[in-house]
C-alpha cells in the first residue's frame, strides 16, 4: 500500500512533469530590445505586407500622434517613426488593403464643422496620402462623432457619423460604406425614432461582403433597449430590436463567423441590478432578424469559481462588476464568450485595481451550450494602475488559451517559479474541449530577452498560426516583440 503522503508527492511530481512536457510544445523567439519612451504604450500589432509585424504605440497626453516600429520576419527592426497628423484626435487605427490607416478627427471651429480624414502610412511608417471622408456641422459645444469598422479581410470600411446632440430632435446618423481604396460605395442619412442623447452607445460591425451592422443601446423609460440596424451595399436596410424572452441584457458584443454571419452574444441580469445571471447567443444570417436565439442561466461551477461562499451569501449568485471582454468565433463556428471582473477602489493615497478573473462560456456552431469555466487570475495592482494586468486570449475549435501575469502575488519567488528574465512571471491557462481548466507557471517564456521583463497582456496579435506578444522591461523604456508558436 502507498501511503497518502507518498500519493500526494507522486501526484505533484506528475503534475510538474506534465506541465514541463506541455510547455515544451511552444517556443518563443524574441527580438532584440527596442527603445521606447516611458510615455508610449503599445496599442496594436499589425502584420506587414509580405512578412514581419508593425507595432503602433499611443503617446500619453498626445491625441493626434503615434509612434511606430516596423520589424521584418526575422524580428529585426527596419524602421522607427513618430507620426503626427493635423487633426485633433486619432480615433481609430486599422489596416485597410494592407496599408496602415490613421482615422483622425479635426474640429474646424472656423467653419463650425467636424471632419473625419484618413491618413495612409507607407511601408516605412511615413504619411503618404490623405483623404477627407466626412464632414458634419457641429452644434455649438456639441460635436459630431465618428466610429469606424473594418472588415476582417481589410477590403471594406464602415463609417458611422453621429450627428451632434440637438435638444428636442431625434438622433441622426450618416452611414457610409467604403471600398478598399476608401472610395464611397454607399451613403445613407438615417434618423432613429429616439430623442437625441448627449451620450450614445453605437457600435458598427462590417463583414467582408460590405454589410454594415450597427448595434445600439438606448435608454427608454429607465430601461436599456438594444437595437440592430443592417445596411447593405445595395442600399437595403433593416431595423429590429435585440431582445431576450424575458430577461434584461446587461452587456453585449458581436463578431462574424467564417460565413460572414453576425453573432451577438452577452450576459443578462435579473430584475434588479446588473450582476450577470445568465448568458445568451443570437445568430443573424445577412439579416437583422435572428436565425436562432438561445439563453442559459450561469451554472454553479462558474459562480463558485469566481465568488466565495461569503460573497454568494451576501450578494447572491450573480457575477458582480463583470463586463464583456471578448467574443471569439473560431473557423468552425465555435464561440467563446468571455467576461472579465474589474473593480477600482480609489482613495487619496492610492488606486487599487482588482481583477478576480474570467468567466468563459462556450457555445457550439448551432448556439448550443457546451460548458462554462472560471479562470481565477486574482490580479491586484496597488502601484501601476493596472498596467501589467489583463490577459491574452486565443481560442481554437478545441482549446482556449489564456496568458496572464500574477499581479500582486508570487512576485518574490518569480525567479524560482518562472525561470530566467521573469520580472513578474506569466501563467499559462488552458481550457480543453471538455471545459477542464489547467493553470500553471509558464517557465522560461522570457529566455532570450537579455533582461528582466514583464508580459504586456493588453496588446497582442494572433495570426491563426502564431501568437505575437510584447514584453517590456520594468522601467518601460524598452520592449521586445515575441513570436510564440508550436514547435
Amino acid at each position: 500500500m502507498i501511503c497518502r503522503s507518498m500519493k500526494l508527492f507522486l501526484f505533484i511530481i506528475f503534475s510538474l512533469f506534465y506541465f514541463v512536457i506541455s510547455s515544451q510544445d511552444y517556443q518563443c523567439e524574441w527580438s532584440a530590445a527596442i527603445s521606447k519612451l516611458k510615455t508610449e504604450t503599445p496599442f496594436k500589432i499589425f502584420p506587414n505586407i509580405g512578412s514581419g509585424y508593425s507595432v503602433v504605440k499611443r503617446i500619453s497626453g498626445v491625441k493626434n500622434s503615434i509612434s511606430i516600429d516596423i520589424l521584418d520576419a526575422n524580428n529585426l527592426l527596419l524602421h522607427t517613426n513618430n507620426v503626427e497628423v493635423p487633426g485633433d484626435e486619432i480615433v481609430h487605427i486599422d489596416q485597410v488593403n494592407g496599408s496602415l490607416i490613421l482615422f483622425s478627427v479635426f474640429h474646424n471651429n472656423e467653419k463650425k464643422e467636424d471632419q473625419l480624414s484618413a491618413y495612409t502610412l507607407n511601408n516605412k511608417g511615413e504619411l503618404s496620402k490623405t483623404i477627407l471622408l466626412a464632414s458634419l456641422k457641429s452644434n455649438g459645444g456639441y460635436l459630431a462623432k465618428f466610429k469606424i469598422a473594418v472588415s476582417s479581410d481589410g477590403q471594406k470600411v464602415g463609417v458611422l457619423c453621429e450627428k451632434p446632440y440637438i435638444e428636442g430632435k431625434n438622433e441622426g446618423v450618416i452611414i457610409k460604406i467604403l471600398d478598399k481604396n476608401l472610395q464611397l460605395i454607399l451613403t445613407k442619412d438615417y434618423s432613429y425614432a429616439l430623442a437625441s442623447m448627449k451620450r450614445r452607445f453605437n457600435v458598427p460591425f462590417i463583414n467582408n461582403k460590405g454589410s454594415l451592422y450597427i448595434l445600439k443601446r438606448a435608454r427608454i423609460k429607465t430601461k436599456n433597449t438594444y437595437l440592430l440596424t443592417l445596411i447593405k451595399e445595395s442600399g437595403i436596410e433593416e431595423h429590429h430590436d435585440v431582445k431576450l424572452r424575458s430577461m434584461r441584457i446587461a452587456d453585449v458584443t458581436a463578431a462574424f463567423n467564417k460565413d460572414e454571419e453576425l453573432i451577438i452574444s452577452g450576459f443578462y441580469a435579473g430584475f434588479k441590478g446588473f450582476a450577470f445571471q445568465g448568458a445568451f447567443i443570437i445568430k443573424y444570417d445577412e439579416s437583422s432578424s435572428p436565425v436562432y436565439r438561445k439563453e442559459l442561466m450561469l451554472p454553479q461551477n462558474l459562480i463558485s469559481g469566481l465568488k466565495s461562499k461569503k460573497e454568494i451569501s451576501k450578494f447572491g449568485n450573480g457575477l458582480n462588476k463583470f463586463h464583456v471582454k471578448k467574443l471569439i468565433v473560431t473557423p468552425k463556428g465555435v464561440s467563446y464568450l468571455i467576461a472579465e471582473h474589474l473593480s477600482v477602489n480609489k482613495t487619496e493615497k492610492e488606486s487599487v485595481e482588482k481583477r478576480k478573473g474570467l468567466a468563459v462560456v462556450k457555445f457550439s456552431s448551432k448556439g448550443d451550450f457546451l460548458w462554462a469555466a472560471p479562470i481565477a487570475s486574482n490580479q491586484v495592482d496597488n502601484f501601476n494602475k493596472g498596467y501589467w494586468s489583463s490577459s491574452i486570449l486565443v481560442g481554437t475549435d478545441t482549446t482556449l488559451s489564456v496568458f496572464y501575469n500574477p499581479v500582486g502575488a508570487e512576485i518574490k519567488k518569480s525567479k524560482n517559479v518562472y525561470g530566467v528574465n521573469a520580472a513578474m512571471g506569466t501563467r499559462f491557462c488552458s481550457v480543453d474541449i471538455d471545459g477542464v481548466v489547467t493553470d500553471n507557471p509558464y517557465v522560461d517564456l522570457f529566455k532570450g530577452t537579455k533582461e528582466d521583463v514583464i508580459l504586456f497582456a493588453k496588446t497582442y496579435y494572433f495570426s491563426g498560426e502564431e501568437l505575437i506578444v510584447l514584453a517590456e522591461n520594468k522601467t518601460k523604456d524598452k520592449f521586445y516583440l515575441g513570436h510564440l508558436s508550436n514547435k
